[in-house]
């Protein structure tokens, strides 16, 4: 069996009416060497020990070692991160900043049976847009740092994503202002995002999350335009959600439309289905197959594509503002960056203002869609 077929039925293990097969008898050592280094790389190391528990992984005692040593390490990482994230609200909850925790650590306590199952290699947060700034000078103070200088003054509370920041454990920790960059991280409507939180508790305090329908188009958005590494966590993430969790449909569907994303959500359905095997129907999995995607659909979901750019997206995110004032300022500031951001892309000011002018030549080229 190739790796890739046998990640993917691991990755659905525990899901109903997955038709992906595992191996009924012990792979080979050099196979089953290259099996683990992709499962600890898709960060399925909790999949893979349940489907080992569970007689539905074949293994020798000494593959069973090597998978448990893999599980525990990844669970000592999760850890790790979750004393940062404490770490994190002590900071934020000093400075009066209000924040949600988004992925991870929210996910695995909230849509997993087993937090365990659902492991992860930094921490998001989400900042309000006009907290966005008092946060960050929180955690800047307190010793996290920015490698990434910010593209110009005011960039980030207008249009940007959010930053990455690094602490001094070397946990990586990424404050969003939005879902996503380019023009569906532009178009969430961001007070939508703070509507009936969700709680859970970790290390004895209790940390915001995304409220049940926001965190599942979050999810969707991950696997669909957020998935840079290809991972196969958020598709499972997709599915676990939709199978398991006590959404809204409508409210999923009034939530999408009006984030101008119901194409999002519905290739997220289709694709996870497709992936994983899954069979399972249901009103919003029907309504996802069926659904036909606008030419501006296509359009807008065009730039987050294999070897997509920052470019690509940053520019079709002009597209979407909607005062002529936002994108003059949107454009300028994406021309003309600050000195210390271009020293960090390793860029001087000529040769950013050719690279970006050669994105959106092909860029205008590519979104010319007769009726879009």
């Amino acid at each position: 069996m190739e790796v890739r077929r046998l990640v993917l039925g691991l990755a659905a293990h525990g899901l109903p009416s997955a038709g992906l097969d595992l191996p009924e008898r012990p792979l080979p050592d050099d196979e089953w060497k290259r099996l683990r280094n992709e499962v600890r790389h898709q960060r399925l190391t909790g999949q893979a020990t349940a489907a080992a528990d569970q007689g539905a992984l074949a293994l020798t005692p000494e593959q069973r070692e090597d998978l448990e040593r893999e599980h525990v390490a990844a669970l000592a990482q999760v850890l790790r991160l979750e004393r940062a994230l404490l770490r994190v609200h002590e900071v934020l909850a000093d400075a009066a900043v209000p924040f949600v925790v988004l992925k991870g650590s929210a996910v695995g306590h909230l849509d997993y049976a087993d937090p365990g199952a659902r492991a992860f290699g930094d921490n998001d947060i989400l900042l309000a847009t006009d907290r966005y700034a008092e946060g960050m000078t929180a955690l800047l103070d307190q010793g996290w740092v920015r490698p990434a200088a910010e593209i110009g003054p005011g960039f980030d509370v207008r249009f940007g994503k959010g930053a990455t920041l690094i602490g001094a454990d070397q946990a990586e920790l990424d404050v969003h202002r939005t879902l996503a960059m380019g023009p569906y991280g532009l178009l969430v409507r961001l007070d939508e995002l703070w509507d009936r939180p969700a709680r859970f508790a970790l290390g004895g305090r209790e940390l915001l999350a995304l409220g049940t329908e926001q965190r599942y188009l979050h999810a969707c958005f991950h696997a669909v335009i957020g998935n840079s590494s290809r991972r196969v966590v958020p598709h499972r993430d997709v599915a676990e959600m939709l199978l398991y969790g006590e959404h809204d449909p409508a409210r999923l569907r009034e939530l999408a439309a009006h984030w101008s994303a119901e194409v999002v959500l519905a290739r997220a359905i289709t694709d996870t289905w497709a992936l994983l095997g899954i069979t399972e129907s249901g009103p919003l999995v029907d309504w996802a197959h069926e659904r036909v995607p606008t030419r501006r659909d296509q359009r807008l979901s065009g730039v987050y594509g294999p070897g997509s750019s920052y470019a690509a997206k940053a520019l079709a995110g002009v597209t979407v503002l909607p005062r002529w004032r936002d994108r003059l300022d949107y454009v300028r500031l994406l021309a003309l960056p600050g000195d210390q951001s271009l020293a960090f892309r390793g860029r001087s000011r000529v040769g950013w203002l050719v690279r970006g002018g050669r994105r959106l030549v092909q860029h205008r080229r590519r979104s010319r869609v007769p009726g879009g």
